[in-house]
């Protein structure tokens, strides 16, 4: 046990002058301020991979939950955090969710502002980028259930499932 083999006599405070600086950088390179999020849209009824990334918009309801997220950005000439996304040619499309919190930068990979090319059915280019993000939000419509394993990813690692709803007052709620 570390116990018997360090008594508290042999440890010894640090008195670097410098300490508290380079801790704060080690801390600035050791934690990212910058994340990427996935946010697919699933219609009722849809179950497969193919359904879902080949929705080529969203509802009124999906438009209103990704503003509660953050600002659509024009990203031809974006000059925040891209996540990847091409702010050049336009060859990841016009438009993405955006937000800041803090020192923290969200860039939201959003499958209906992603490219869509109608022969391809499993909508590679949109894959590409969700199923590289560590987290994934599925925006659901309707009382389908999600099947976790739906999505064939190494990376995504937090699938956050979102229900828009409507209580009997009449207010909009979202279900996680």
């Amino acid at each position: 046990s570390l116990r018997s083999k360090y008594s508290l006599n042999s440890i010894q405070p640090l008195t670097s002058p410098n300490l508290q600086d380079q801790m704060i950088k080690f801390e600035l390179v050791s934690c990212p301020r910058k994340f990427k999020f996935g946010v697919l849209y699933a219609k009722e009824d849809q179950v497969t991979e193919e359904e879902m990334f080949g929705n080529v918009t969203g509802s009124p309801q999906f438009d209103e939950f990704l503003s509660l997220l953050g600002d659509k950005i024009q990203l031809r000439g974006w000059s925040h955090y891209t996540a990847g996304l091409d702010t050049k040619d336009d060859t990841t499309w016009k438009h993405s969710i955006y937000t800041q919190w803090k020192d923290f930068e969200i860039m939201f990979h959003v499958s209906t502002m992603l490219p869509f090319y109608q022969h391809d059915t499993q909508q590679i280019e949109r894959k590409r980028h969700l199923g590289n993000d560590i987290v994934l939000i599925i925006f659901k419509e309707g009382n389908t259930p999600y099947n976790p394993l739906t999505i064939s990813s190494h990376f995504i690692h937090i699938i956050i499932v979102v229900q828009y709803t409507v209580s009997s007052e009449k207010e909009v709620q979202y279900k996680v």
